[in-house]
Order: C-alpha cells, then structure tokens, then sequence
C-alpha cells in the first residue's frame, strides 16, 4: 500500500451541488476475517479508488451520485476493478449513516461471494454547510471502523459483517474549468541538445498533475498550483520537430495545447559565442558574467537546461550569471537561448570556484591599534562598492609578528566578513587587556571598502578621549603636521607595510621658523613603532611644523595624536600622501 501525505492533496473547497469531479481514496485495515482467506486478497491492508463526475440528484434516499468511475481496489499486491458502486449523501438517517454522512458501497470487489465492501463517512468530519447542499472538506481524514449500521466501516463478505480499522479517507475536488498552461521554460531546445527540466506556468495544477509531450507523459515534479516541472529526456529531442505540450491533472483532465519547437541549428542563425571557458570566480567575491549570443531575432532568452550553477550564483533571462559563490570547485552545466522566433541554440560552459583569498599589496593601512590600560579602539567598516564586499583584516605588532588583537564577539587576531551593498558593521576591542597590546591593522577586500579607525582612552576620574583615523593606502612621501608648542606634545605611529624587507624612513622636520632637521627610523618587514616626538627626536621639542616621512618604496604609514598639556586628552591629526 502506498504511503500518503499531505502534499499529495490540492486543497481546495466546492458545492455538491456543481458538476465537479470528486476522487476518492481509502485506505485501512481489515480485522478478521483479513479480507477474503479463500481469494488472492487474503491481506490485512486494502485500498480503494473511485471517482465520479455528477452531481447530485434526490432519489427517495436522499441526493445519490450516479454510477461510480475508475474504481481500483488493492489488497495484498493484488488489483481487482469493479464495474459496481455508488455514494449515497443522507439527508436524514440512512442505513446506518447520520444526516449528512455518506454511504459507501461498492462490490462484488472478490471474484466468489456476494460480498460488498462499505464505508459510512462522517458528515459532521468531511463536510460543512446545510445537508442538502453541503462544501466538501478536502484533506486527509481519520475513520473509526464499525459493525452493521452506524458510522464507520466494514466489509460484508457474503453477507457477513466484519471490521476494518486504521481507515484514511482522502478526497480531492477537481478543478471544473480544468488545468491552463499560460507559459514554458524553456520556450524551445536545440535538435539534438541535451536533456532539461521543462518548467510549466500556469493556473489550476493539481498534485498528481502531470504533464505531457505530444501525448506522452513526463516525469514531472509538481511544485504548487501554478508550477510544474517536467524532464524531458535527450530522445525526445533528437530530431526537429514542433510539439504539443499540455497538462493532465488527475481524472484524467487535459490542459490547452501549448506548441515547443525543437530546431536546427543552421550557422549564421542563433548561437551563444561566450567562450565555453568562463572566467574563474572566488569564494565571497561578487562575481557577474553576461553571456553573449548573436543571430536570430532580439529580444533573446537565456535559461539553463542541463547542470547547476556554482551555489550562489544565478542566471537570468537576459543571460547574465550573477551572485557571491559560497562553495569553491568546478561546474559544468549548459546555457540555452531562444529568439522571438522560437529559434534556439545552446552551450556547454565550465566555471571554476576557488577559495577565498584577499590580495594585500593594495590593502588599507591604519598605523596605530592599541588595547588595554585604558585604550581600546573600535573598527567601523562601510561597503562602498555597488556589489556585496567581502574583507579580511590581519594585525602586526612592533616587531612585525602577527598580532592576536582581541575582538569582542571574535576569535583573537580575526575580523573577516562580507557586507551587503551599503552595509556596516562595527568591531571593537574589549579594553581590559592587563598589559598594552598596540601595533597596525591592515583589510583587504574584494571591493570598495571605507574604514574608520576610533581610539579612546578612558582614565577613571577623567573624561573620555578619541582620535579617529580613517584607512589608507601606504605611499613612499607622507607628510605630517606637529606642534610641540605650549604644552602640547605631538605622538607619531609609524608602520612598514612590506611584508619581506626592512625599511629605512628618512624624516625631514620642516619648521615654522624655517629651520630644518633630519632623522631616520629602521622599521623591520611588517613593523611598527608608536613615540611621542619629544622622546625619540629631540630636536623637535618646543618646535612645529610639518614632517615628510620618505622611504624607498610605498610602504609607510603613517597616523599622528596631538596631546593637552595635561597628557589626558589628545585629538587625532591626519597625515597626507
């Protein structure tokens, strides 16, 4: 016996009154005697499926069905059609049914015995509305067996009564102006292509629904009322032709026609001419291809009809392969393309997924990160590109050694993620490392990002200090303002972004006096230094002006924190390439 659920039912409501086609279907257990010891249906399982498509009528019994239809009863492996039945609707008490109920019977169902197998239907369970002109509840319904009379159900072999158990009534209303196909896709394939799911638009499927190709059925998934999708084996296109498509719901009810073209390719006419290679996309990255065909007749509609697309990534009708894969590895998967004309070509393509990976030579730079003893510092990260961005940073301390940089709701030393198109996120430090953890940051990404950079310093008794920096890209010539001047001191971080070579920095300090000093600083591959100007060049003590840090290559950052003469607050000074 088949399994049944749910999903196999249109759900759906209608008026006994109006000529609708009503499938039934029965399944249950018998108790003893198990159907028939003396025939092949000696099993304790049985099904029953019987439809009609006629309206009520008032015999003195109350309003009967005609003759049943497509009577199919299954017991034990074994199928037996019966040319006998009817339902009977009770608008009073009859034969054992209350008002409302209905009256099953159908036999002989066994080849010897005047047997009858009957089933009495709840009214109060399937139906709603008044008894003479009730709504019939579609779905799945539980029935108690039952003796002689009373509802229930039971099989008469031969005039003797005996139960059955476990009994699901399904019941399913067809939709009286039938299945409508409204659209295909594809619209039409190429002679000689390859197999593709057949995608029907439409109105009014049911579950069960099929759909047919020139008469032949399909193996078809239904999707919902206005959804199937067929496959259409390679045979079936292995020579031009024009086919008619149409759909049957179960009864069987038969669609509108709906032609599909099966051409030839003739060169000259329609084809795909994007390389079968495609480009290669990565992991997080927004990746985007349109798909280019020529000949025919515009407009053109691109669909995929053999394969998968790399998770993530979509095709639409216009033909452009878009999205952010989230899986590395290669695809192969067919495009076609059909014309106004119902011409059609396809391709083959292969697309490859590598893993995620960031390319940091042109990566944004902050030099100066500090946690703990009263600092921390908040990462705000803006996506400015018009394409979803993915970003990883990496953090080096003074030595150029990876730094594991705590991050609140974060593993140590990892902020990576990928932002939707205008999105931000924030990322911060706890603040309550026992010893100063400082160094640089670095993000690359795979677009256009914009990065803001907050420190604060919060001393108890004192009030909060910030200095902002925004990240950058490092530059052989960076210049930088000071003033050491009444108090104020000026602070300087400094990093070398290169990750193999040390690198000597050259500073010129540039006075307002117009005086002129040098100095140099030696920074390892990936290092950093972070001083007050006083301590490490004292020459600059008591002066201001400008700095020009230079060095061999474009590798420096630079950031600068202009210091109160109290040493308790400070604000952030930019510096320029």
């Amino acid at each position: 016996m088949r399994m049944l659920s749910a999903a196999t039912l249109f759900l759906a409501t209608a008026v006994f009154g109006t000529a609708q086609t009503y499938t039934f279907d029965i399944i249950g257990n018998y108790t003893s005697p198990n159907g028939d010891p003396n025939s092949p249906f000696a099993s304790s399982t049985f099904e029953l499926r019987f439809s009609t498509t006629n309206s009520f009528f008032t015999p003195p019994s109350g309003p009967d069905f005609t003759t049943l239809t497509n009577i199919t009863y299954f017991n034990n492996g074994v199928t037996r059609t019966s040319s006998q039945g009817s339902v009977v609707l009770c608008t009073t008490f009859c034969d054992g049914v209350e008002s409302g109920g209905l009256d099953v019977n159908v036999g002989p169902v066994f080849p010897v015995g005047n047997d009858t197998l009957e089933l009495k239907l709840s009214g109060m369970q399937l139906f709603s509305g008044t008894v003479s002109n009730p709504t019939v509840l579609t779905g799945i319904f539980s029935l108690t067996g039952g003796g002689t009379g009373g509802a229930g159900a039971f099989y008469r072999p031969a005039g003797t009564s005996a139960g059955v158990t476990g009994v699901s009534v399904i019941i399913t209303i067809q939709n009286p102006n039938g299945p409508v196909i409204s659209s295909l896709t594809p619209g039409s394939a190429l002679a000689g292509g390859p197999g593709f799911p057949l995608t029907v638009t439409g109105a009014g499927f049911q579950a069960g629904a099929v759909v047919l190709w020139n008469g032949t059925v399909l193996t078809t998934a239904f999707t919902d009322a206005n959804h199937l999708i067929a496959t259409v084996p390679f045979n079936l296109i292995a020579s031009p032709a024009v086919v008619s498509i149409t759909v049957a719901n179960p009864g069987p009810v038969i669609s509108n026609a709906v032609p599909f073209a099966v051409s030839t390719f003739i060169s000259g006419m329609l084809t795909i001419i994007t390389p079968s290679l495609l480009p290669a996309g990565h992991v997080g990255a927004f990746y985007s291809l349109p798909l280019t065909a020529t000949g025919g007749t515009l407009p053109y509609s691109f669909s995929l009809i053999a394969g998968t697309l790399p998770a993530g990534l979509s095709l639409s009708g216009s033909g452009v392969i878009s999205g952010t894969p989230l899986v590395n590895g290669s695809t192969t998967f067919t495009v076609g393309v059909a014309d106004l004309n119902f011409g059609s070509a396809s391709q083959s393509f292969s697309l490859t997924i590598s893993p995620q990976t960031f390319d940091f030579t042109s990566a944004l730079r902050v030099a100066q990160i500090a946690e703990g003893l009263n600092w921390k510092t908040l990462f705000v990260i803006t996506n400015l590109d018009p394409t979803p961005t993915s970003y990883q940073f990496r953090f080096w301390d003074d030595t150029g050694a990876s730094l594991p940089l705590p991050l609140l709701n974060n593993s140590p030393g990892t902020l990576t993620g990928t932002l939707a198109v205008g999105g931000t996120t924030f990322a911060e430090t706890p603040g309550n490392s026992a010893s100063l953890l400082q160094g640089w940051a670095e993000v690359a990404s795979t677009g256009r990002l914009g990065v803001t950079t907050i420190f604060r310093s919060s001393i108890p008794g004192l009030p909060v200090s910030e200095g902002t920096v925004t990240g950058v890209s490092s530059g052989s010539r960076v210049f930088l303002p000071f003033d050491n001047t009444q108090g104020f001191v000026t602070g300087v971080a400094v990093a070398n972004t290169n990750p193999s070579q040390t690198l000597t920095i050259t500073l010129v300090f540039q006075f307002d006096t117009g005086a002129q000093v040098s100095g140099f600083l030696v920074l390892p591959a990936h290092g950093h230094a972070a001083f007050t100007l006083p301590s490490r060049f004292p020459a600059s003590a008591g002066g201001r002006g400008s700095i020009l840090f230079t060095a061999s290559s474009p590798d420096i950052t630079v950031v600068g924190l202009s210091f109160s003469p109290t040493g308790t607050t400070f604000t952030s000074l930019s510096s320029f390439q």
